[in-house]
Formats: C-alpha cells, sequence, structure tokens
C-alpha cells in the first residue's frame, strides 16, 4: 500500500490509494436530473455544510464501505456513480477490509435531496474493476476523470513508492467490471514534463466549438494546472491534445507548449460546465484552501474571480466534531463537483481524513457542501 503526501496549512496530509474495482449495475435508473437549487438562497460567496455523505459515521457502512475519500462522479444514462479512493470495511483507514478503488451507485432522486445523497449499492469490493493488473509492488491510483456523450473515461496513474510510471485511459463501464484501457493511451511519467497524470475534463457540444477541454497537472500536486483541448473523436489519442499558452503574442494561444492557468501548486480537480461557464473546483496546494473559479470560457480561469469553500483549520475534540454553518474543515481535500449543481448553487463532495493519531485514522470521509460562488 502507497501513501500519497501533500501539505495542508501546517498539516500533512497522507492519501492512500491502490486500483482495483468490480461489480455489476442490476438495473438502470433515470438519467440525473435537471440542474436546482435545493437549499434556499445563498449570499454570494456563502458555503454551507449540508451532511457527511460517505466514509466514517454515513450509511455506506451498510455497503461494507465503513471509510473512504475521493468520490468522484460519472454520469451514465442509466444513472450515476461515485468513483472513491481506498476504502475500508472499518470506520477508519486500515481498519477490515481494504478496497480500492471503489464506486458507490447514487439513487439518482437524492442529488437534489437538501439532506444530501444516498446510494443503493457499492461496486469494487469483490472483483477488481480495472482488466489490467496492477504490477508487482505499484499501485493503479484514479486520478481523474472526462465525460463524453455520458461515456466516462477514467485516467489511471500506475505509482512504484508514490512516484508516479505510467498513465492512461481507461473506458468506464457501469454494468460490469473488467474496465478496459484504451489502446495506445498510456504515456510514460515523464510526458508533458509528468504534468499529464492528474487530469479533469468536459465536452462542450456547441457546433461553433465542439471540443473536449481538459484542465491537467502532476499527480503529486507538486504543480501549476495547464488546459488543453481535443476533440471528440480523437481524445483518446493523448498525442491530439492541443495545450493553451497564455503568453503575449504568437507564442500564445491554442496548440502551443502548455504554460499554467496561474501559478499555484494544485492537487485534485473537478470540472464542470454549467450554463455555460466553465467552473474548477480544487484544491490549493500553495494555500491549503479548497477554491473554485468560475470563467466565461476554460482560457479564462486564470484570471477567473476565486470563492474560498473550505479554509484549513487544526483538528477539532472530538474529531468527527462538525461545527454548523462553519466552512473551516481539517484536513480536506478532493473537491468534486455534483452533477444537478448550478452556478448559484454548486454542490461540492470534500474529503476529510484524521490522520494526526496514527490510533485512530478516522474520520476519514466525504462531506457534501453548497456554495454560491463568485461569477465574473
Amino acid at each position: 500500500m502507497n501513501a500519497r503526501p501533500g501539505t495542508i496549512g501546517s498539516v500533512l496530509l497522507v492519501t492512500l490509494v491502490t486500483g482495483c474495482v468490480t461489480g455489476a449495475l442490476a438495473h438502470a435508473d433515470p438519467a440525473a436530473p435537471i440542474p436546482e437549487p435545493v437549499l434556499g438562497p445563498l449570499a454570494l460567496g456563502q458555503v454551507v455544510r449540508i451532511a457527511p455523505a460517505a466514509g466514517t459515521g454515513t450509511p455506506t457502512r451498510d455497503y461494507g464501505i465503513g471509510a473512504t475519500d475521493l468520490c468522484g462522479f460519472m454520469d451514465f444514462p442509466s444513472g450515476i456513480l461515485q468513483v472513491c479512493g481506498d476504502s475500508f470495511a472499518g470506520q477508519g483507514v486500515g481498519y477490515g477490509g481494504w478496497y480500492a478503488p471503489i464506486a458507490l451507485h447514487v439513487e439518482t432522486d437524492t442529488i437534489d435531496d437538501p439532506g444530501g445523497v444516498r446510494y443503493d449499492r457499492v461496486i469494487g469490493t469483490d472483483r477488481p474493476l480495472l482488466a489490467d493488473p496492477t504490477p508487482a509492488g505499484d499501485s493503479q491510483l484514479p486520478a481523474g476523470v472526462v465525460e463524453i456523450n455520458r461515456r466516462n473515461y477514467l485516467l489511471v496513474t500506475t505509482v512504484h513508492n508514490l512516484v508516479p510510471q505510467n498513465s492512461r485511459l481507461v473506458v468506464a463501464n457501469p454494468a460490469q467490471p473488467g474496465w478496459q484501457t484504451v489502446p495506445g493511451s498510456v504515456r510514460d511519467a515523464g510526458y508533458q514534463g509528468g504534468r499529464q497524470s492528474q487530469i479533469t475534463g468536459y465536452y462542450d457540444p456547441i457546433p461553433t466549438a465542439e471540443w473536449v477541454y481538459i484542465v491537467a497537472n502532476n499527480f503529486d500536486r507538486s504543480t501549476p494546472a495547464q488546459l488543453y483541448r481535443s476533440k471528440p473523436e480523437t481524445f483518446t489519442d493523448r498525442s491530439s491534445w492541443q495545450g493553451w499558452s497564455g503568453l503575449p503574442g504568437p507564442s500564445g494561444g491554442w496548440n502551443k507548449p502548455a504554460t499554467p492557468l496561474w501559478g499555484d501548486k494544485i492537487g485534485e480537480m473537478s470540472i464542470r460546465q454549467i450554463d455555460g461557464k466553465t467552473v474548477l473546483s480544487y484544491l490549493n496546494m500553495t494555500t491549503g484552501d479548497m477554491e473554485v473559479r468560475v470563467a466565461g470560457d476554460p482560457t479564462g480561469l486564470g484570471t477567473a474571480p476565486v470563492t474560498t469553500v473550505i479554509t484549513p483549520v487544526d483538528w477539532p475534540e472530538p474529531p468527527e466534531t462538525l461545527p454548523p454553518e462553519d466552512n473551516r474543515l481539517s484536513q480536506a481535500y478532493g473537491g468534486f463537483i455534483s452533477p444537478g449543481s448550478t452556478l448559484d448553487e454548486l454542490r461540492i463532495f470534500v474529503s476529510q481524513w484524521h490522520n494526526v493519531d496514527p490510533r485512530s485514522q478516522q474520520p476519514y470521509r466525504v462531506i457534501q457542501f453548497a456554495v454560491n460562488p463568485f461569477k465574473p
């Protein structure tokens, strides 16, 4: 088992990860609901905690998952999955059976429930999701989702002692395990300077555009985010991704060597197009905050207004305590945007792991927040 380090404020954050998942969906659910607010009107910049959704202290224990993290979204015509990282049968890291990654099947009508999402089953606790076996001594880690017309691609990064070795695209299938690697998509860890080992992206189907936009960085959280685009039909050919440069003059624009969108080092990321705007949620490793940016288009993310979703703070006593109406959270990371979000009410799933006390290793969970972000 490998550990994934990062620093939030003055606290060391370690995220364990490996790669296996399985299961089969038993029935079809309706597609994701039309985006709509589920809470009362939020003031501009206001953040509200909805509830813990998965992991320590939540009902996912009823499906054998007492502790988990990450839980990024995949939308399918048949329903919604959340793909989570290291997961344990017990209530903390290292307790009970260990599964990584797993997928929680969302009860679709709870996406817009003011009390938070609920799940009706878990996938990945018996057979591996990934068709390719894990090399001896390595781990296969989920490193981002891109959805194109309800077809979901998972980036999987293989690491050895936390050092990325390579990455590849995998086609997600909600009906069965054994997700297949896209032929020709494997890239060495040094590809593009190592800054394509973690991604997030979306497809803009407007006829005048028809691009897939991809924000990428280094899986080890050591670099800023960069922007790429691809035609949907060539997305799986990673050599076709066109970099965007913010440099002035002929060195700037598309189909150039990618430059940082802004200077901060970035961790996990989640991007969606909402009401024609580009919305990016991310862990800012430079400041320790969880942040959101809303831009008119992806090239504007670097200068977009920033909303702080989570501010780091020392652990309370007991550590599972959650102060009401408070956006301070110890050791927060992840930050995945939920389907059903609107520009006035983004719903974001934030991970939290108490690893300061090695005897407890809990809570280890995912908490749902809502925020009304600043807009351009």
